[in-house]
């Protein structure tokens, strides 16, 4: 094994060989060994006793000593597959990087589709996926579907995985999607026929009104920090009208800003890849584009560095540092719960409001209108307003 671990033979206890039928049906059944790594030697010197139990449930003595060795393969199984029980690791050692195979077990199955799938999303859409599986791993263990194999795993597996979460509506939801997704890939790579997501419900959840700034609290913000960080005064301008990430924004160079064709162009990383897009600049956000340009010194400087001036580095600045901004001289200075981003929701759904959803979803980039719809939140409101002057002029028929 791996790292310099050990084990000794595994053993149904009680020995079926040395006990009765009768003895052994009095005893409490497991089935175990010793697991030795040099690295946790220290909290277990004479090695961590690894064993299962669960077969008291089996009340003949035929079944019990059956499940005890289905048991005491599958323990092997994953021991052959560099498996380390000890609590501080449970997890396997992969058997080839990158190898997808059916013989995967679930755990490793879905690491291995993460760790794909990550190349093709962004940081923080991946954070989030990888948050949800840490947390499922527990349950999987619980469940004792850590030995089950990604061929064998069905819809009443996932399902119980996801119930014993004990998640709200909108996290079940979300756990599911992003399962979903990892099965597809792991459907695509021939280890499985079916997603076993694909028949899950969809939970009923309320939604809550997103919070966003009015353009008179904007107004006072960028005031305040037009006086005290005015370069990050500028970014946020920017951001506001410009319908992308910051993940997208961060990324961008002098020389891919062209501010006599109103242009700028990103690079969009979106499902399973990578898109440069050319995206407008509208008229009131022309001279914010035109301060941060003014000030590069060489074409290749990132138009964000750090402190949001430009910048001639190897690589962009985090994207979560906007928000780190936001929240340390925003947030606390004007008592507000309002985090950095619905500064594009404010953007999106003026857009909406004056030339319609699809303008707006032009902006944003967004494939998917439903997508847009999300953040032009007044949208609906507008909608219904619209609706509760239709007349069908009933008095004069």
């Amino acid at each position: 094994m791996p790292n310099g671990c050990s084990y000794a033979n595994l053993f149904i206890f009680p020995n079926p060989k040395k006990v009765s039928p009768k003895d052994a049906m009095k005893q409490k059944w497991y089935v175990g060994c010793k697991f030795y790594d040099p690295i946790y030697s220290d909290k277990y010197p004479k090695g961590y006793f690894w064993r299962k139990m669960g077969l008291a449930e089996f009340k003949d003595y035929k079944e019990r000593l059956k499940a005890a060795n289905i048991l005491l393969d599958e323990m092997q199984r994953a021991l052959d597959k560099c498996y380390n029980p000890i609590p501080e690791v449970r997890k396997f050692q992969p058997i080839d990087e990158g190898d997808y195979s059916p013989d995967l077990y679930l755990i490793e199955a879905l690491e291995l589709a993460f760790k794909d799938h990550a190349e093709n999303i962004t940081k923080e859409y991946a954070a989030g996926i990888k948050s949800n599986l840490k947390k499922i791993k527990p349950i999987i263990v619980k469940l004792k579907y850590d030995y089950l194999k990604i061929r064998d795993t069905e819809l009443k597996h996932v399902k119980k995985i996801l119930d014993n979460c004990i998640l709200s509506s909108y996290s079940y939801n979300k756990y599911k999607i992003h399962l979903s997704t990892l099965f597809n890939i792991l459907c695509a790579n021939s280890c499985l026929i079916q997603n076993p997501c694909e028949y899950i419900p969809v939970k009923n959840h309320i939604k809550k009104d997103k919070k966003i700034l009015t353009k008179d609290q904007f107004d006072e913000i960028y005031n305040f920090l037009l006086d005290r960080y005015p370069d990050y005064a500028n970014y946020c301008q920017i951001f506001h009208m410009s319908g992308c990430r910051s993940t997208e924004l961060l990324g961008i160079k002098r020389s891919e800003v062209n501010i006599e064709k109103q242009e700028f162009i990103i690079t969009v990383k979106k499902r399973s890849s990578h898109i440069r897009e050319t995206r407008a600049i509208i008229p009131e956000a022309l001279p914010f584009w035109k301060i941060q340009v003014d000030k590069c010194l060489f074409e290749d400087d990132y138009l964000f560095g750090v402190g949001f001036s430009p910048e001639l580095r190897d690589g962009p600045i985090t994207h979560d540092l906007p928000g780190k901004y936001w929240k340390r001289y925003i947030q606390k200075k004007f008592n507000i719960d309002i985090t950095f981003y619905p500064l594009k929701h404010l953007f999106l759904d003026k857009i909406a409001e004056l030339y319609g959803i699809e303008a707006a979803q032009g902006m944003a980039g967004h494939l998917n209108g439903k997508t847009t719809e999300i953040y032009a939140i007044y949208n609906k409101k507008r909608e219904l307003e619209k609706l509760k002057k239709i007349s069908l002029e009933i008095g004069d028929m």
